[in-house]
């Protein structure tokens, strides 16, 4: 039997989310199929992975210098030593690194590195793009074939030499269940009032991680911008930032209209129920967030990077502003706001068709087409 490992730094926030269906489809061709990553969970007893063999807690921190990482890479090592894997997928930044690294000397196992969103990018500082550049050049002598999911970083891996010479390839995300975000509009009033919220109110909502990255500070300044009528901010998910973000609420005393619902499992109700999807994150790969809001057919207010740029259409889908144009995303929140029927629906339509190149079932068939191309199968 052979078997493929998947790495990454956590399993709930990452492996849960973006590689079940990934899971599934080495189960179907009869691969074991295992998972290292630190167990994100509360409480740790509620870790369940469907489909997964074996499970490995490694306790990855994303702080790259920490003497965790070491002891982690040292753990990986091991457990890739006697379980001498076929195949190890590695995604997110430290799982690529430890990941890459740990396997790299196992014979007949080939490596291949899912990017999500290189640490060098357009617009960082030179010196970090310097060092997190040099950093990817290097670790390309350990893969076999590199995923990318924009194309900034696409064309950036083309002048890296793998393991296996030219084996980059863009792919459309990791994939989305767009099914999922089909949702009937007589849903919309249940679920508001679910919620608390009034039928007729203009809500905002924001799907993220609540951290420095994501930028929400910017989100909460601009909707107080806006100062929209009758107009109601959510904000789902959980994180560092959290408190902090809190208090900049209550301090521009939008408590009753910015409602911090944390981690959820009902994404595609909440989206359904929204009149349009803020998004002011400083750092992205391809942010799956956006695509299901464009699914649920939300106009998007989206920041001007690497990764936004590639997945929604200026004019078509929504705006894009710089990560700290408050004014911008003020503006933006007031035009989608003031739109007409006609004008919704023509931007509603549009994002629906426009997600269908990220759905699942054509983003697994591309990635398996890959694998065995390039004899990882």
């Amino acid at each position: 039997m052979k078997k493929v490992l998947f790495v990454a730094t956590v399993v709930k926030k990452h492996i849960n989310e973006f590689h079940l269906p990934y899971i599934k489809k080495f189960k179907s061709f009869g691969w074991q199929v295992d998972v290292a990553a630190r167990n994100d969970f509360t409480p740790p007893n509620a870790l369940v992975i469907p489909g997964c063999d074996n499970y490995y807690d490694i306790n990855f921190t994303r702080t790259p210098l920490s003497w965790q990482n070491i002891t982690a890479y040292k753990k990986l090592k091991k457990i890739i030593a006697m379980m001498k894997y076929n195949l190890i997928i590695c995604n997110t930044p430290i799982g690529g690194v430890i990941g890459r690294v740990a396997g790299r000397n196992i014979s007949n196992c080939k490596i291949v590195y899912i990017c999500h969103g290189f640490h060098f990018f357009q617009g960082n500082e030179w010196y970090k793009n310097i060092v997190y550049r040099n950093v990817e050049k290097f670790l390309a002598r350990y893969t076999d074939c590199l995923l990318t999911v924009n194309r900034e970083d696409y064309e950036a891996a083309c002048r890296f030499l793998l393991r296996v010479p030219n084996n980059v390839h863009q792919i459309n995300s990791i994939g989305c269940d767009l099914h999922r975000f089909n949702m009937p509009q007589y849903r919309k009033s249940i679920m508001r009032k679910k919620i608390g919220i009034s039928t007729d109110a203009f809500v905002v909502i924001t799907v993220a991680e609540l951290n420095q990255n994501k930028n929400q500070r910017t989100a909460i300044k601009a909707f107080c911008k806006a100062d929209i009528p009758n107009s109601v901010y959510i904000l789902c998910g959980s994180g560092d930032s959290e408190h902090e973000l809190k208090e900049q609420v209550k301090a521009l005393a939008l408590e009753n209209r910015v409602l911090f619902l944390g981690y959820r499992h009902d994404i595609p109700e909440l989206l359904g129920m929204a009149d349009c999807f803020l998004f002011t994150s400083c750092r992205e790969g391809l942010p799956m967030a956006i695509v299901e809001a464009m699914s649920a057919g939300l106009p998007v207010l989206v920041p001007d990077i690497r990764g936004a740029r590639d997945c929604m259409v200026a004019g078509k889908s929504g705006y894009r502003f710089h990560p700290m144009d408050v004014d911008g995303f003020a503006d933006g929140l007031c035009r989608i706001y003031n739109m007409d029927e006609r004008e919704k629906n023509a931007m509603r339509n549009f994002n629906i068709y426009h997600s269908k190149k990220y759905a699942i079932e054509d983003v697994l068939d591309d990635v398996f087409n890959i694998y065995r191309k390039s004899g990882l199968m």
